[in-house]
């Protein structure tokens, strides 16, 4: 495996290495070449405190050697060990003092991020669209209802990896409206009569019932009609890319054909719906802040 193949951790133990090999003055280190270290490895080198202005205050000192100006470390501190290097710059070190300790340690660590597996803590609406609160606002304030207009910030994200109910945990946004993350001014709202069928079917459900100033996900699903992609086979074919790889009956679809661009919510700029028209077919999740109701 080559240098450029290793894995960022592979890379961020290397460079914790190197600096501890130049704190206990194993290796020396020239000023050309010290320019020339990747910025990453200066900053570790930095933070242990080895190289700086003044050797009175126990830093590297310059030595020449044969007619060359090295710089070199001062030994390491008998106090000195990667394990409290990394537990102070890469996070707290691990509490566990075996295999069973440290799965145990996991186990409840992803607990509490993503709640526990084995438990409902989502609601469905009646087409099995799943809706979670994370605030549940003030109802007399006002209730998103059928025939009411609301006024909502969003977020349309992907799920992470480890969410086990869909919903929960950390998820990565496409695009959104209103927190300030797009071109958009920060106060924007999305304005939609409820129950007008404007919204996506998960959320047209998923809002009923909601109060204002709360918080909610709701899962968006390909499938069942709950989002944006149409019913039926609506993907058409791609035939010239197959004459173009030399498979004259080979070809591929569009699936962008799929996307319902009349369903809201929808990205404003070009590159917001570039990154939408390659996920709306996924299951995605949209978080909603409820700020009106009239």
């Amino acid at each position: 495996m080559s240098r450029r193949q290793l894995p960022n951790r592979q890379h961020a133990n290397r460079r914790v290495l190197a600096a501890a090999l130049v704190v206990a003055g194993v290796v020396t280190v020239t000023p050309t070449a010290w320019t020339q270290f990747p910025v990453e490895r200066r900053a570790v080198i930095a933070n242990l405190g080895l190289l700086g202005v003044s050797s009175a205050a126990g830093v590297a000192h310059a030595e020449t050697i044969n007619g060359e100006e090295i710089v070199k470390a001062p030994k390491a501190p008998s106090d000195f060990s990667l394990d409290n290097y990394k537990k102070d710059n890469y996070g707290k070190a691990k509490k566990c003092a075996s295999l069973m300790e440290c799965e145990e340690l996991g186990a409840e660590n992803r607990l509490k991020e993503f709640g526990d597996p084995n438990k409902m803590t989502f609601e469905k609406t009646v087409s099995g669209a799943r809706y979670k609160d994370y605030e549940v606002g003030d109802a007399s304030k006002g209730v998103a209802a059928v025939g009411k207009t609301i006024g909502i910030r969003y977020r349309v994200m992907r799920s992470g990896k480890r969410s086990t109910d869909g919903l929960s945990g950390a998820a990565s946004t496409i695009y959104s409206k209103g927190f300030g993350e797009d071109d958009g001014p920060k106060d924007a709202l999305l304005r939609v009569k409820l129950g007008d069928g404007k919204f996506v079917k998960a959320m047209e459900e998923g809002l009923i019932g909601m109060n204002v100033n709360g918080t909610r996900r709701i899962q968006v699903r390909p499938e069942k009609g709950l989002g944006w992609k149409k019913a039926g086979q609506c993907a058409k074919n791609i035939g010239a890319i197959g004459v173009v790889a030399g498979l004259p009956m080979g070809g591929a679809q569009r699936e962008e054909d799929c996307l319902n661009e009349d369903l809201l919510p929808q990205p404003d700029d070009y590159g917001e719906k570039r990154r939408f028209a390659r996920r709306f077919d996924e299951s995605l999740i949209v978080e909603i802040q409820l700020a009106e109701v009239k």
